[in-house]
């Protein structure tokens, strides 16, 4: 009687008993006595547990026995071997398993191998991912485009460009494919093991037609980080608007003191002449501490009329708030005002809707600024703010305090409950700043997110529905038109007008985003008066 047959009619410790025994055998007779239990299981999952646990005992003895295993007929047996060799990482498998991907027929246990043959990761596996990167099933080429990646293959560079240009085609754009995004996150792998070439294809597609490839591109830039901001600068003066704005807020993002130089020389070379242009530099600016950074804001604060974009400054220093910028920012306020220009009230209105504490604390200490500050304080028309500002008086000195204490809190209007909900999503925080300040100015209770994932929890967590939306179209995590998709969906916002605020300049985005969902559109950048135009207009239809 087999071994097998014998073992089937033992009881439970008997069986134990018997595979200890059969394993001081040499493991190759064990593993052929072992197999028939293997490929036809008992039926009793201890004892069939015990016979997996025992004959990876067996093939752990010898590698060769686990290569040889690859090419059984019993499927079982075979993935089980297969399985070991990707744990092993036997790069002695590679020829082997190369050859099952060769002949393998079906995508899954393609799949399999390859996936095995990318862990392991050897050079001479390379050639094979590089051929099925192509492959007719998407699953497969993007398992092979993300190996390239992680293996750095420099030689797939122009391969994995291929496949996020077509998917920028105007007949395929509509939808970020699998492959692309596999490909693009691809370019920034080989481009952190120090390809240059990569990073610079990958910047070749910053302004993808397709929402969602665009926002993986700018993730990847962020996540390769200081080694990406040579290869941005270029983009800072690209042809393409949108380019210029995308390479910004990369940089941004990036969040590195080495992103200042660029960001200055497109300055220097008019790369603001375009005020969306402007504004991502000037916020840019703000992320990259630095006297460099200090003194191109500061130099932009009296000129920057356009009010996003002086907001976008105001945020900046806010960041990089000192005393001594400070007392800079109040000798440039103090020289508008005797000039008579009316920049010096605009960079007064910024610090108060930006929300720039540090900067409205120095400035206040001026006992005419801070009169100037006080009364703007009084017009404004947002109960957060104003218990905002007056919190921070508590840690203001001078003699107003008090007094200036007591009129604000007397002028802060009730949080009025009946006010119509207005949820405004962009990852720009002066862009935010802008939406609450004018939202509130014409009645709006202004809910703010930076992002659509953070915009959806808080749609989920609304026990009332918002009245209007206004997202951005281009966001990190979760993009517009993402968003929009998904708030369609549900039953409480089938109706909500929702405008989307963007930079983006081709028709094709619009037509994409009125697919999603997008009731209308806010070209940035816009001022106060048409942002507050187009929210009363709805609010005056939906009343009506």
């Amino acid at each position: 009687m087999s071994f097998a047959d014998s073992f089937r009619s033992l009881d439970f410790l008997e069986q134990a008993q018997a595979l200890q025994e059969l394993q001081a055998k040499p493991a190759d007779e064990a593993i052929a006595e072992l197999l028939p239990l293997f490929t036809t299981p008992i039926g009793d999952t201890a004892a069939d547990s015990m016979v997996r646990s025992s004959l990876r005992a067996m093939l752990q003895q010898d590698d060769a026995l686990i290569i040889d295993g690859l090419g059984s007929k019993e499927q079982a047996y075979a993935a089980l071997c297969l399985e070991m060799a990707g744990s092993r990482k036997l790069a002695a498998a590679v020829p082997a398993l190369q050859e099952k991907a060769l002949t393998a027929t079906d995508p899954e246990a393609l799949q399999s191998t390859l996936a095995i043959l990318g862990s392991i990761g050897t050079p001479e596996t390379l050639p094979l991912l590089r051929h099925h990167a192509g492959h007719e099933d998407a699953v497969v080429a993007a398992l092979c485009i993300q190996y390239l990646g992680s293996l750095g293959d420099e030689q797939s560079i122009g391969t994995l460009a291929s496949i996020i240009r077509t998917n920028n085609a105007e007949d395929r754009y509509n939808v970020c494919e699998i492959t692309t995004w596999k490909a693009i996150e691809a370019l920034g792998d080989i481009g952190t093991k120090g390809s240059a070439d990569a990073l610079r294809s990958l910047i070749e597609f910053i302004h993808h037609n397709n929402p969602a490839a665009r926002r993986i591109v700018q993730e990847t830039l962020v996540r390769c980080g200081e080694i990406s901001i040579p290869m941005l600068a270029p983009a800072l003066l690209d042809p393409d608007i949108d380019s210029r704005i995308m390479a910004a807020n990369a940089l941004r993002d990036i969040n590195h003191k080495a992103a200042a130089d660029p960001l200055i020389k497109a300055l220097e070379h008019g790369a603001a002449v375009d005020a969306n242009v402007g504004f991502a530099i000037y916020e840019a600016l703000g992320q990259t501490p630095g006297v460099k950074s200090l003194v191109a804001l500061t130099d932009a604060l009296p000129k920057e009329a356009e009010p996003s974009t002086l907001m976008a400054v105001v945020q900046a220093l806010e960041a990089l708030a000192t005393p001594m910028l400070g007392k800079r920012m109040g000798e440039i306020v103090t020289d508008r005002m005797s000039a008579h220009d009316p920049q010096a009230q605009r960079i007064l209105q910024a610090v108060i809707a930006a929300h720039a504490i540090q900067l409205f604390l120095f400035l206040y200490t001026d006992p005419v600024i801070g009169r100037l500050l006080m009364g703007l304080l009084f017009k404004c028309d947002d109960p957060k703010t104003m218990a905002i500002f007056l919190n921070a008086l508590g840690n203001a000195t001078g003699p107003h305090v008090d007094a200036d204490m007591k009129a604000l809190q007397a002028a802060v209007p009730a949080d009025a409950a009946d006010r119509p909900k207005l949820l405004a999503i962009d990852d720009s925080t002066a862009m935010r700043s802008f939406y609450r300040t004018h939202g509130a100015a014409i009645g709006f209770d202004v809910t703010l997110a930076e992002h659509g994932r953070e915009a959806l929890d808080i749609v989920e967590g609304q026990q009332d529905a918002f009245d209007v939306v206004v997202v951005d179209m281009n966001m990190p995590v979760m993009d517009g038109i993402q968003f929009t998709e998904k708030l369609r969906a549900m039953p409480a916002y089938a109706k909500t007008p929702v405008i989307m605020a963007t930079t983006e300049s081709g028709r094709s985005q619009a037509t994409l985003a009125r697919q999603c969902g997008v009731s209308s559109f806010l070209p940035k950048p816009f001022t106060p008066e048409m942002l507050q135009n187009k929210l009363g207009k709805i609010l005056e239809r939906s009343n009506g």
